[in-house]
């Protein structure tokens, strides 16, 4: 399956999540690059801050500054061997990120210092 994200500021440019890897659009949807080649699981925009976004890639989150032209490894406070499914950010915690996990609940990292 595929896990798709609308940039909030810009519908125009999205982010699509698969096996074959991460996938941008800039015009809606109608054209995809690969911008990463790689097994995406998830990927989500920040609801309220423009360009920021996140890609799970096997156990691990990576963050973009720049709607997903670059990016960068977001390092675990904790041990996060827990095997991930599903990245979002709350409206309600904006400095939150929140990762699904199918067996182990909730798992929430604090993103107040990336910039």
């Amino acid at each position: 399956g595929c896990d798709t994200a609308i940039a909030p500021f810009e519908a125009r440019i999205r982010l699509r999540a698969s096996l074959d890897g991460l996938a941008k659009s800039t015009d809606g949807g109608k054209t995809w690059r690969l911008v990463q080649n790689e097994w995406i699981r998830s990927v989500a925009f920040h609801p309220k801050r423009k360009g920021l976004c996140f890609a799970l890639r096997h156990r691990r989150v990576f963050w973009s500054p720049d709607s997903g032209d670059n990016w960068y490894w977001l390092q675990a406070q904790e041990d996060a061997h827990l095997v991930f499914e599903k990245l979002y950010v709350p409206e309600a915690m904006p400095d939150s990120l929140v990762a699904l996990t199918p067996s182990h609940g909730l798992y929430v990292q604090s993103i107040l210092n990336l910039r």
